[in-house]
């Protein structure tokens, strides 16, 4: 698994829950896995409902998978070409 290779993961609690969180700082994008044992009740219990955490730059996916963005992803800058979301 890629996680495992990474060598910048942390330990981040997000809603009460330790996510193992990579951060890609070049996109503006961090992806955090749940605990295992999170992960093994996520698959007992089936699809649940994502639930938006912090307006539109952070949630969690009915998979637990955690993902934030930064602002290259706001709906904005997402109408822009990919070259000219990078520029200031």
């Amino acid at each position: 698994m890629w996680f495992q290779e990474a060598t910048s993961v942390q330990t981040e609690e997000v809603e009460g829950r330790r996510y193992r969180l990579l951060a890609l700082p070049d996109f503006e994008l961090s992806i955090g896995l749940p605990p295992l044992d999170l992960e093994e009740r996520l698959i007992a219990l089936g699809p649940a409902k994502e639930q938006h955490l912090r307006e539109d730059t952070e949630f969690i996916g009915p998979d637990g998978l955690l993902v934030r963005v930064g602002t290259i992803w706001s709906s904005e800058k997402m109408r822009l070409e990919p070259q000219a979301r990078f520029r200031a």
